[in-house]
Order: C-alpha cells, then sequence, then structure tokens
C-alpha cells in the first residue's frame, strides 16, 4: 500500500516520521514542521496561514478561497491521484466543530474512491467501517473507550468490550457510544451498514506505535 499523510491546521499532534507522502493542506504546514517534517506538497489557499516562500512553487498547489473542497479534501484527491491508498488525516480534529464534521465526511470520499482512511489526533483513531467488514482495535490502557455510531441503521456485533454482543444500532439513538475495551482487544463486524468508529485513549504514551 502507498501511504499518504496529511496535515490539517486542527488540534497539534504527534505525527510519525514513515515511509510516506506527506502532504500540508494550508496551516498544516506548522504542523508538519513541528514534526520536523518537511512536506512534499502544500495544498491551500493560504486564508490562515501566509504563503511560504522557503518552498519552491512546484512544491505548493495554491487555491482559491472561493472554492467547493476544504483544503484537506484538495489534499486527499491529490494523494488519490497519485495513487496513495492508504491515507492518515492528522491535526483534523479540534478548532472548528465544522472543520471536524467535513473531515469525518472526507473519510467516506477516501472510501468510496478504493481507499482506506483515518484520523488520528494524540487521543483517538476515527474510522468508517463499511458492511461485511471487520476490524480489529487493541487495547491501550484498560481506560479505552470504543464508540460505535451507525451512519444510517446496522446491525453489529462486537466484542472484547464491556458491552459485547449482536445489537441493532440507528443513527437516531447513540446506543454504541462510550464502550470500554475490556480485551487485548475489541473486535467489530458491521453485518450490515456503515459505522462510525471513533478508539479513544487516555494513555496516549506508545499511541503512534500501535494506531
Amino acid at each position: 500500500m502507498k501511504k499518504c499523510i496529511i496535515a490539517g491546521g486542527g488540534d497539534p499532534c504527534l505525527i510519525p516520521h514513515k515511509d510516506a507522502l506527506y502532504i500540508a493542506a494550508d496551516r498544516g504546514l506548522v504542523l508538519l514542521r513541528g514534526n520536523g517534517i518537511e512536506p512534499d506538497l502544500v495544498i491551500g489557499d493560504f486564508d490562515s496561514t501566509s504563503y511560504p516562500q522557503d518552498i519552491s512553487p512546484e512544491r505548493i498547489l495554491k487555491l482559491p478561497v472561493e472554492k467547493d473542497d476544504t483544503d484537506t479534501m484538495y489534499a486527499v484527491k491529490e494523494a488519490l491521484s497519485m495513487g496513495c491508498d492508504d491515507i492518515e488525516l492528522y491535526g483534523c480534529t479540534g478548532g472548528r466543530l465544522s472543520h471536524t464534521i467535513a473531515n469525518i465526511q472526507t473519510l467516506r470520499y477516501i472510501r468510496e474512491h478504493g481507499a482506506s482512511g483515518r484520523i488520528i489526533s494524540d487521543d483517538s483513531v476515527v474510522m468508517l467501517i463499511s458492511s461485511g467488514e471487520i476490524r480489529t482495535f487493541p487495547q491501550h490502557s484498560e481506560s479505552d473507550i470504543l464508540s460505535v455510531f451507525a451512519q444510517n441503521r446496522a446491525q453489529v456485533e462486537i466484542h472484547g468490550c464491556l458491552y459485547s454482543g449482536r445489537y441493532e444500532l440507528d443513527c437516531t439513538f447513540p446506543l454504541g457510544v462510550s464502550n470500554r475495551i475490556t480485551d487485548k482487544e475489541a473486535v467489530i463486524h458491521s453485518e450490515s451498514g456503515e459505522l462510525l468508529v471513533i478508539h479513544e485513549f487516555h494513555d496516549t504514551s506508545d499511541l503512534l506505535h500501535k494506531c
């Protein structure tokens, strides 16, 4: 798989140094450089940070302020066009709630275009799970929380948590919120429907090694 790490302008977080394509979405340049990483590409309208004069023009894609896509969505589309099929979004939570929701919707765009996507912060990982898919979530500490939200209506089987079993979830009632991982790993099987899953940590000392 070809990995791409996209940095946004939300909450600061640690970014792992991996063999990946690094794209800064506007103010995400500050986040990457704060982690000692120089981006392969900078994309944005530069309404939240100054135009990077110290980066060669061929590594900058300047966008108009008035546009349909967010800077992060543009970065995702560029990553997909370059053959990336494993996309991690950092600095894409916190800040404005509307931006966080937009980035969660961007996960669906990534999935619908044949790639895997996750939003990663210092204390959580956010992902979508499609019908028929099985995913595992390693326990970092005994305080790990796993929340499962149906995007419409879904049948889900959960193992390794305080509330394990088979459930029917609906987007009108948050039954799957704040489940606690009790085993070394939790297993979620989406029997039908799409799930938004948030794995939250309180002990984040080794998050980057396990996420």
